[in-house]
């Protein structure tokens, strides 16, 4: 909207131009008097603009396998955690209790197991009771196993260096399987910012591409970075196409924090650039121009790209056009019949 506004305004003012230094606008045979300036054709490195949201890499949201009540949360949001840190536990007492349970009828299968394998081999116990044996130990081993398991998960760990972003619980509070404990975000990958970018401008970035991050909050600072990823498929929701910006020095921005990247891809060959005066009635991203074929107007809807310098910009649409007309624009239609003066 920004650019579209400045279009417009430059426009407006080549129209009032026209309007001051020219009191007679049309020749004695109708014709609009116009002037004409050229199309440049030019390789050009066009940068493109996306807001977006700074954030860690890796972000992954704990909670315990197994429900109950919460014995202890160890950290607070904001806090630092290093890989293997335990930050919160459960009341594991009827979690211990099962363990031990479990643990007693492993036992048990294995004294009975023992005892039917020595009948069987005196013959007095049947092959199937000698098996039926061996399976209940199998079972009784298995479910001493599962309660082990749960028993460890009754614990949460930090799974790598980093800072908690959330945290959602408090001691006491009695938990399901599943709820959400802690969020951490990793610091191991890095940070980056995270931002959306059009069809048009997602084809022109590739992995590498240099980038540069500034924030409203931070004004009088600038983040650099390089594209690490970006999305193979559009965002349903959105239909922007993801990108990721690894940055440098950035682990003590606050997740979250919301931003502009710049991102400068490689070089555009055969890029179109006119005057801004040659635009005539912009809408959103486009804009009408007007180009002299044998003396006659011709209109054509263009798309508009980044400003080259202050009085240049950068357009789709004008075919092979060499030259567009800049003053008297404001008053032509299509099929106008022009002069070109100097």
């Amino acid at each position: 909207m920004t650019r579209l506004l400045l279009c417009l305004t430059a426009a407006t003012l080549a129209a009032c131009a026209d309007d001051t230094t020219d009191t007679l606008l049309r020749t004695d045979d109708g014709a609009t008097l116009v002037q004409l300036a050229p199309v440049s054709t030019d390789t050009l490195q066009l940068p493109i603009s996306a807001p977006g949201r700074v954030g860690a890499r890796d972000v992954v949201t704990l909670a315990f396998k197994v429900g109950g009540i919460v014995a202890s949360v160890a950290v607070d949001a904001g806090d630092r955690v290093s890989r293997g840190t335990v930050l919160a536990r459960l009341d594991t007492r009827e979690i211990d209790a099962l363990v031990d349970k479990a643990r007693a009828a492993l036992d048990k299968a294995q004294r009975d197991s023992a005892r039917v394998a020595r009948l069987y081999a005196d013959s007095v116990a049947t092959l199937a009771q000698w098996q039926d044996a061996a399976t209940g130990t199998a079972v009784a081993r298995a479910d001493l196993a599962a309660a082990q398991v749960n028993q460890q998960y009754a614990v949460i760990t930090a799974p790598d260096d980093g800072r908690v972003l959330h945290r959602w619980i408090n001691p006491g509070a009695m938990i399901s399987v599943g709820a959400p404990v802690l969020t951490v975000g990793g610091t191991a990958r890095g940070v980056v910012f995270r931002a959306g970018l059009a069809d048009r401008d997602a084809v022109r970035i590739r992995v590498g591409d240099r980038a540069t991050v500034t924030f409203d909050a931070l004004p009088d600072q600038r983040w650099s970075g390089r594209v690490t990823q970006r999305a193979a498929s559009a965002d349903p929701r959105s239909g922007t196409y993801g990108v990721e910006i690894t940055l440098q020095d950035a682990a003590a921005l606050p997740e979250d924090l919301v931003g502009t990247v710049t991102l400068w891809p490689q070089t555009t060959a055969g890029v179109r650039v006119i005057p801004v005066a040659a635009l005539l009635e912009g809408d959103g991203d486009e804009a009408t121009v007007y180009t002299v074929e044998s003396d006659r107007a011709r209109r054509h809807t263009v798309r508009l790209g980044p400003f080259v310098g202050t009085d240049r910009i950068v357009v789709a649409g004008l075919d092979s056009a060499a030259t567009v007309v800049v003053r008297g624009a404001a008053y032509l239609t299509p099929g106008a019949t022009v002069r070109i003066v100097p």
